[in-house]
């Protein structure tokens, strides 16, 4: 099962951050993707797809400018992946210290 939803998706998230870019010429760009009912238990299976999605969507991420594309994994924890160099994504399990709210 795919994690992040059907390709569609991205493309609709990527169709909305060009027309942002291109209405405004940003850079270091952000994109957030909250999965509610994940855990971190989630994670190996959310970094995985997040890796094949950084390398099959290579090409759009530069040209659109993102510098951080991050999966929170519902009250526990996100994945973030950074550019810190321009040419390769930097994968990270950033688990949340704060205990989630009742």
């Amino acid at each position: 099962e795919d994690v992040l939803g059907e390709d569609r998706v991205l493309g609709d998230l990527f169709a909305q951050l060009e027309l942002a870019v291109m209405a405004k010429g940003t850079a270091f760009n952000h994109i957030y993707i909250a999965l509610q009912d994940a855990t971190l238990d989630d994670a190996p299976q959310v970094r995985a797809v997040m890796e094949a999605c950084l390398l099959q969507c290579r090409r759009d991420l530069r040209r659109l400018r993102v510098a951080w594309f991050e999966v929170k994994l519902g009250a526990r924890g996100r994945l973030v992946a950074y550019n810190p160099t321009g040419f390769q994504f930097k994968v990270e399990l950033i688990p949340d210290l704060k205990p989630p709210m009742p």
